[in-house]
C-alpha cells in the first residue's frame, strides 16, 4: 500500500505542507526572493510596503521582505519543534523504561518525580524556565522540553508494563539474558511505535509553545527570523500594517495544524494495524 493511501487525503496534504516547510528551511538562501533581508539586513527605503507583486507579503518596519523573513523563520520554528520533542523523548523514554521494568521503589520514585513536573501548567513552567535561563534558541528548547518529557515517561512506562509479562520477554529472562539487553532488544522496539506517533502529534504544540516564548521575548532574538518574534513585532503596528503579523501568524498556524493532522493520520493507521 502506498504512503498516500495509508495516510489518507488529509494526512497526505499535511505531509506535503511539512515537506514544503522542510524544503524552504533547508534551501532558504536559494528560494528567498531577498535572501539578505531574510537573514536580517534592513532596507529602510521600502519599510511598511503593503502586499504587492514585488513583496507578496509586504515588508516590515525595517523594509525587509516578509516572504523572505517567513521562509527563513521556518528554519527556527522547525528546529525548535523537532528538537523539543527529541530532547523530551530522550529524557522521558529512559525514565519510563526503567520505572516500568524495575518496578518497586524505582517506579515509585521516578513517577513521583514526573508528577512534580506535571503539577505545574506547562506553559507557565516553560515561561519560568525560559526567564531563568535567558532568551535564546537553545534555552527556549530546553525550557519547553522540561515540560514535555514527563508525558513520554508515562507512555513508555505503560508500554513496558504491558510488555514485560509477554511470553517472549519471560523466555529471554529465563534464558539468562541481561536486563539491559531485554529492555533494548525486546521491549524498546515495541514501545517506540506508540511513542513515535505521540512525538509526531507533539511537534505542532511544541512549535506553538516555542513561538509563544519568542512572542514574549524569551526565545530567539532579532535579527534572526522567528515567526513568534515577528508576530510580536507586527503587533505594535496592527491593524494598519496587518500583513506584518498576518504572514508569520499564518505560517505558524498552517505548520502546527499540518503536524497535528499528520499525527492523527499516523495514529489512525497505527490503530488499524494493531
Amino acid at each position: 500500500m502506498s504512503l498516500t493511501a495509508r495516510l489518507g487525503p488529509k494526512g497526505t496534504i499535511a505531509l506535503a505542507i511539512v515537506v514544503l516547510a522542510v524544503v524552504l528551511a533547508l534551501f532558504a538562501p536559494w528560494i528567498s526572493p531577498f535572501p539578505d533581508q531574510g537573514a536580517g539586513a534592513p532596507n529602510i527605503a521600502d519599510k511598511f510596503q503593503p502586499p504587492s507583486l514585488t513583496h507578496l507579503f509586504g515588508t516590515d518596519h525595517l523594509g525587509r521582505d516578509m516572504v523572505s523573513r517567513v521562509i527563513y523563520g521556518a528554519r527556527v520554528s522547525l528546529t525548535s519543534g523537532l528538537l523539543i520533542v527529541f530532547v523530551a523523548l530522550a529524557v522521558g523514554l529512559p525514565v519510563g523504561l526503567i520505572a516500568g521494568y524495575a518496578g518497586g521503589w524505582w517506579d515509585e520514585g521516578l513517577m513521583r518525580m514526573t508528577d512534580v513536573f506535571l503539577a505545574f501548567p506547562a506553559l507557565l513552567l516553560a515561561v519560568l524556565m525560559a526567564a531563568a535561563l535567558g532568551p535564546g534558541l537553545i534555552n527556549a528548547i530546553l525550557a519547553v522540553a522540561v515540560t514535555w518529557w514527563p508525558w513520554y515517561a508515562r507512555i513508555a512506562r505503560a508500554e513496558v508494563l504491558a510488555l514485560r509479562g509477554q511470553p517472549y520477554v519471560e523466555a529471554a529472562r529465563l534464558m539468562g539474558v541481561s536486563h539491559p539487553r531485554i529492555l533494548i532488544r525486546h521491549i524498546l522496539p515495541a514501545a517506540l511505535r506508540p511513542l513515535s506517533v505521540q512525538a509526531a502529534l507533539d511537534v505542532g504544540p511544541a512549535l506553538l509553545t516555542a513561538s509563544a516564548l519568542s512572542f514574549l521575548g524569551l526565545g530567539v532574538l532579532p535579527p534572526t527570523a522567528d515567526w513568534g518574534q515577528m508576530v510580536d513585532a507586527g503587533r505594535k503596528f496592527f491593524p494598519e500594517r496587518w500583513w506584518y503579523s498576518a504572514a508569520p501568524g499564518l505560517a505558524v498556524f498552517l505548520l502546527a495544524l499540518a503536524f497535528s493532522v499528520l499525527g492523527d493520520a499516523l495514529r489512525d493507521r497505527e490503530g488499524e494495524d494493531a
